[in-house]
């Protein structure tokens, strides 16, 4: 929903393919149960409400109007500038923890082995 290898997926985390190569995998797997303790460069997210109440969280990828927003799944969504009550800086990740998505221990240790082969 968020992150792409070989070229499959979507593009509102970074590209995974190579980024686990190199690491430990207590690094990595720190990255998958606390996401928001190191931040990929450019991939803050931003939370904008609209005046007719939505919240609309993702990565920002055109500030003018109309605004452009990437949401989970890569769903780009274009906000009129005069629908917007508020705009801010997330400070959590916009990705999910291991726990929120109901990730088992034995899950993480196989994502990072996945990872740190791919």
């Amino acid at each position: 929903m968020c992150h792409s290898v070989g070229g499959t997926g979507a593009e509102l985390g970074p590209a995974l393919d190579g980024w686990g190569r190199g690491k430990s995998a207590a690094v990595i797997a720190m990255a998958l149960v606390r996401p928001g303790a190191e931040l990929a460069q450019g991939y803050e997210g931003t939370e904008i409400k609209t005046k007719d109440g939505l919240t609309i969280q993702g990565l920002l990828i055109k500030q003018s109007d109309p605004l452009r927003m990437r949401s989970m799944g890569g769903l780009i969504q274009i906000i009129p500038a005069d629908r917007v009550a508020s705009r801010r800086r997330m400070q959590a990740s916009l990705m999910m923890s291991a726990a929120h998505l109901g990730l088992t221990a034995q899950d993480v240790a196989d994502i990072v082995a996945f990872l740190q082969r791919n």
